[in-house]
């Protein structure tokens, strides 16, 4: 399983998917930006990420799906009972914070066993 639910993701361990970025109002993205995205430990967004995925945008697209591997998420401890939940952020460039911690609070990432 590999979804996102109101800007929750629930992921089993081991599986891989896709994250579509796309401005609303439909415009370019920046071409030659890289989008991120991070996974870190819940209250640890300002430490090491326990995933990590990027890739440069090409030009003129509207929309990109950035590959979240299954080794990646593979890589991340096993939750020992039931799901584990991990805060994210979703960038495009350095500075421009699609999806991540703002006034909600932060954004879950949730884990399942494999």
């Amino acid at each position: 399983m590999f979804k996102l639910t109101n800007n929750t993701f629930h992921v089993t361990r081991g599986d891989s998917g896709y994250i579509t970025v796309e401005y609303k109002d439909g415009s370019t993205l920046p071409a030659g930006s890289l989008v991120t995205f991070g996974v870190y430990r819940k209250n640890e967004l300002d430490g090491q990420p326990v995933l990590w995925a990027d890739d440069e945008l090409p030009s003129g697209v509207t929309s990109f799906n950035l590959f979240v591997s299954s080794d990646q998420t593979f890589g991340m401890e096993n939750p020992e009972n039931g799901r584990e939940e991990y805060w994210y952020e979703l960038k495009v460039g350095a500075d421009r914070t699609v999806l991540g911690y703002d006034e909600t609070g932060a954004k879950i990432f949730y884990l399942y066993p494999t």
